[in-house]
């Protein structure tokens, strides 16, 4: 029997997944794990600890090399078996030497062998990026390293950077179930695009899903993108966005965090030092015996830094954790198995205050900065889990990352966090008609926004340095992560709604037929409240994801210009690009399987008429 994992929303605001039995595929396309998961525990050295009920599986062994390739369950595999890996980082090819003008780098796509599951296990044949990069642990730089995760990008605020990305893959896509989706104009060769996710950046250098590119020997294919790094210091990160394609190509490898920094001095104080940070990426994968990716079937795995179930052995002082919900379409509950987290940071930059909470909620896209105070904790682990994975404290799904203690006696902070700022607070611009821009997502046969196709006519075309505010009304029995390119963004509200009352008033003024084939009427969600939910500390800061739970309406508030303007406020353009250019943007559902499959609509910012007069954005 297979299972079905449906995202719902409980009567507490938490999102779980429910295991409903079928005969079907799950909804991301992929098989999830069974209900019952044997408990054979190993035992570990180090003496006792509080989390010694976490489950340790599998005889940790390979298949004999005639065994049949067949999906691997999580029976086979030793937790905690993998050292957890921090990614390398990206060295400019070329240092600027003028203020103002980029450091230069270089990325190839390949196909690379990766270790992620615990050895003897094989490796798989993932996609990476890589180039010139350095290590955690060397000072010389090295040349010509892939990894997936991908290298992470370290920026420094005001300093541009200039990215040439090299496809280089000559061989069939990793995932046999890719190749049906290959563009015809592709011609069978694997397209791949980068869309730095957060960055205020120009359409050119956005990588729109339709900037797709492939192998060229001759290299006359390869983008340069231009990103500026102007915005305040947070972590983003990066990932392939070809049309189509996202899905398979995030989940064969192709992501990675990308950080800005801000000037010394700038960021709040008493903060762990580098050695102390750590960016986890956090993506669940499915393996077959030959160490290969299986993305129809298989039992789920828990994938940080590329590691499957890794472990850390961390020092019993402050670390920072840069969490990031790389996966296709799950969603976490992370919490530790005893202690707090506190939250720092979300999409877009630092919060006005540190926020200690016992659950961080991560949607696909999201991102969290904390804070974890192993000087506080106990015995001899610490595990990081995901509540939403089961109720069953015994699968493994709700294991990510096991801390081992260090035996030295502990460190506590040396000073307390200072230098947290205060949260501009954004003003809906008074004179928009609507006042509210209500966006409604669909699903049936095909996911939609709006009820319009992805190729439809442009209808999100916001005028620059206006403020709007839309409603993000869900339709739909699922949650739905929405990002939009270009900006972050504050949350306002989150509503419940009756959503047979609302969807007939919809489809009274819209019509049954989905896609629709002329512009979209809205309705105001208002008359159909029925109820508040609580925002959770994650979405109290800038933000470029939002997630949106059925039956709900989420309230955003959009600034269309900078997070910190630095241009005359007064002017037409309060960015250091022309953000009305084509391509333009787009906005979507980042659960990656709904945005290949038309969850995703076109974005052109206009410029306001000569005779408008813009607020101040200060």
């Amino acid at each position: 029997m297979s299972f079905k994992r449906f995202s719902v929303l409980c009567s507490s605001g938490l999102w779980c997944f429910l295991a409903l039995g079928c005969s079907g595929q799950a909804p991301s396309g992929r098989a999830q794990p069974g209900d019952l998961v044997e408990n054979n525990e190993r035992a570990d050295t180090g003496g006792a600890s509080e989390d010694a009920d976490s489950p340790q599986l599998g005889d940790g062994g390979s298949e004999p090399a005639d065994a049949p390739v067949e999906p691997l369950s999580v029976k086979q595999i030793t937790l905690w078996e993998n050292v957890l890996e921090k990614p390398a980082v990206f060295v400019a090819t070329r240092k600027s030497t003028k203020v103002g003008e980029p450091d230069e780098y270089k990325v190839t796509v390949q196909v690379t062998p990766v270790q992620m599951l615990p050895k003897p296990w094989p490796a798989t044949r993932a996609l990476t990026y890589g180039g010139k990069v350095r290590r955690d642990s060397a000072a010389a730089s090295q040349d010509n390293y892939q990894s997936s995760p991908g290298p992470t990008f370290e920026m420094d605020r005001g300093t541009p950077a200039r990215v040439t990305w090299v496809n280089e893959i000559q061989e069939k896509h990793v995932l046999p179930e890719a190749e049906s989706s290959i563009p015809a104009d592709a011609k069978g060769k694997v397209p791949i695009v980068t869309h730095v996710h957060g960055l205020e950046v120009a359409p050119a250098s956005d990588g729109a899903p339709t900037a797709w590119f492939t192998y060229d020997p001759n290299g006359k294919s390869s983008p340069t993108y231009d990103y500026p790094n102007s915005q305040p210091a947070t972590g983003l990160w990066y990932h392939d966005h070809t049309m189509g394609m996202t899905q398979y190509n995030v989940y064969a490898g192709l992501a990675g965090a990308y950080i800005i920094r801000g000037a010394t001095g700038s960021e709040p104080s008493g903060l762990p030092d580098r050695a102390h940070e750590w960016p986890l990426v956090l993506q669940d994968r499915a393996f077959k015996t030959d160490g290969s990716f299986d993305y129809f079937g298989g039992d789920v795995t828990n994938v940080v830094n590329g590691k499957v179930w890794p472990h850390l052995d961390v020092d019993r002082t402050l670390y920072r954790f840069r969490l990031l919900n790389g996966s296709n379409g799950r969603y976490y509950q992370l919490a530790l198995s005893s202690g707090k987290i506190t939250v720092i940071g979300t999409d877009g930059g630092y919060l006005s205050a540190p926020k200690p909470v016992d659950v961080v909620k991560l949607a696909p896209g999201e991102r969290a900065d904390v804070l974890i105070d192993f000087s506080k904790s106990e015995g001899d682990f610490v595990t990081l889990r995901d509540l939403a994975a089961s109720t069953d404290p015994t699968d493994p799904l709700t294991q990510v990352v096991r801390f081992t203690l260090s035996s030295k006696d502990p460190v506590p902070p040396a000073a307390a966090l200072t230098g947290f700022k205060a949260l501009p607070e954004l003003v809906r611009e008074p004179t928009l008609v609507p006042p509210v821009k209500t966006m409604t997502l669909h699903s049936g046969d095909i996911s939609l926004l709006n009820g319009q196709s992805f190729h439809a006519e442009v209808s999100e075309t916001p005028v620059l340095g206006t403020t709007e505010d839309w409603d993000l009304v869900n339709l739909t029995p699922s949650d739905h992560p929405i990002h939009l390119h270009l900006v972050q963004f504050q949350v306002q509200s989150r509503k419940t709604v009756d959503v047979g009352g609302y969807q007939a008033a919809w489809t009274a003024a819209n019509g049954e037929e989905l896609p629709l084939k002329h512009p979209t009427k809205e309705v105001s969600a208002e008359p159909y409240y029925t109820g508040t939910q609580e925002l959770s500390v994650t979405e109290s800061g800038w933000k470029d994801t939002v997630a949106v739970p059925p039956s709900t309406v989420t309230r955003i508030r959009v600034r269309w210009a900078p997070q910190e303007p630095e241009t005359d406020t007064t002017a037409d353009n309060p960015f250091r690009f022309d953000p009305t250019v084509k391509p333009g943007y787009v906005w979507h559902c980042h659960i990656l399987d709904h945005e290949d499959n038309d969850m995703m609509r076109p974005l052109t910012p206009m410029k306001p008429p000569p005779s408008a007069t813009l607020p101040s954005l200060e």
